[in-house]
């Protein structure tokens, strides 16, 4: 029904303007008792055998929101009840922004895709941390939050590694994983920390930086840490990047962002970061390619995003040495119920292969791979 009726429909409006009507309605839903329990009933697959165990974490099931949907943490309420089993919320940034001017968000239906050239629009590290505390107590789920650099042309170079400092120190406490972006391609220099010397840093004075929140707040343990990078990275620049996170004793990875250049044969792109259909091969090189390189350390916690518009396809990017996987333009084509159907066939997986919990079925796809 929603690819046959409801998507032709939606596909007659501005995209921008169905995305941040979308993120209203579900807001509001989340804001109500019977109404997030009546979408819990409508999209929710919930099962032991969905359950991923990382470090103190339990996630209910492998399927997350990507970043870009929910900048703000609008959804945090309500995401449980939409089927995820983690959100990632964000870009966030020091500085609030308004992004790039309009249009910028753009749909090719032809190829199961988009281009965005938001800009990482934002309500700003601050007024985020301060809605976050409020909402989080109605979060059951894990929180990711993913940070970058303000879209402003005066923060460069040292300024650009406190600016980072800055939403890392705010936001850092109320997240379950921090997720570092260094691989923005709407932004100018979104992208110079995936440049090994720069990384190194930036990761640096992270490091001092958590160190003294540890200190000031007298934690014992920190959450987690990843980096998410670029899909047009080569093999050579991904181990680079691979190094310096070891060499940090980061956590993880994201893989990957939006891809910067034309993909798509014989049609003509608006500038932007292309999501969806074409990069999945990519997105799926770079996962395998990370994976071997840290020789499938289930320590190591890859997340894949970028081109899952079905269950088949959330299956090989697992197989291909994925923990986790993310969803954001799968949404827009396949429609809201999109992670209950993921759910579903890997729930389908877990009994035909007597399978008590995701972790078993990860080492069991990892190993089919291998």
């Amino acid at each position: 029904m929603y690819k046959s009726v409801l998507r032709p429909l939606l596909f007659k409006f501005d995209p921008e303007f169905m995305h941040n009507l979308s993120l209203k309605g579900f807001n509001i839903l989340g804001q109500f008792f019977l109404l997030r329990e009546l979408l819990s009933a409508l999209m929710r697959k919930s099962e032991p055998c969905l359950h991923f165990h990382y470090q103190n974490l339990v996630f209910p099931n492998l399927v997350g929101l990507a970043a870009g949907y929910d900048k703000n943490g609008m959804l945090v309420p309500a995401a449980e009840r939409l089927g995820f089993g983690f959100i990632e919320i964000g870009s966030v940034t020091a500085l609030q922004s308004r992004g790039n001017p309009k249009s910028r968000l753009f749909r090719f239906p032809n190829n199961f895709a988009l281009v965005n050239r938001m800009g990482l629009n934002n309500d700003g590290a601050k007024r985020v941390s301060k809605a976050l505390a409020r909402k989080k107590r109605y979060l059951h789920i894990p929180l990711l939050i993913n940070i970058a650099k303000s879209n402003h042309p005066k923060i460069s170079k040292q300024l650009a590694i406190y600016d980072y400092c800055y939403s890392f120190r705010r936001l850092y406490p109320l997240a379950d994983l921090l997720v570092i972006n260094i691989s923005c391609p709407n932004v100018k220099g979104g992208k110079t920390f995936e440049n090994p010397d720069i990384l190194e840093n930036l990761l640096f004075h992270l490091e001092k930086t958590r160190a003294s929140i540890k200190k000031d707040m007298n934690l014992k343990t920190l959450p987690p840490i990843l980096l998410k990078i670029g899909s047009n990275v080569s093999d050579r620049q991904l181990e680079e990047i691979l190094e310096i996170t070891l060499k940090f004793e980061l956590n993880g990875v994201v893989l990957a962002n939006t891809f910067p250049t034309k993909l798509i044969k014989n049609v003509p792109l608006p500038q932007g970061g292309l999501s969806g259909r074409p990069i999945f091969n990519r997105v799926h090189h770079l996962i395998a390619h990370t994976a071997e390189y840290v020789n499938y350390d289930p320590n190591f916690l890859i997340i894949g995003v970028g081109g899952i518009l079905s269950p088949t396809d959330a299956i090989k990017l697992l197989m291909a040495g994925a923990h986790l996987i993310e969803v954001f333009t799968g949404l827009v084509y396949a429609g809201p119920f999109l992670p209950k159907n993921i759910n579903q066939r890997l729930a389908s997986l877990c009994k035909k292969e007597k399978l008590k919990t995701a972790n078993e079925l990860l080492t069991f796809l990892h190993e089919i791979k291998r």
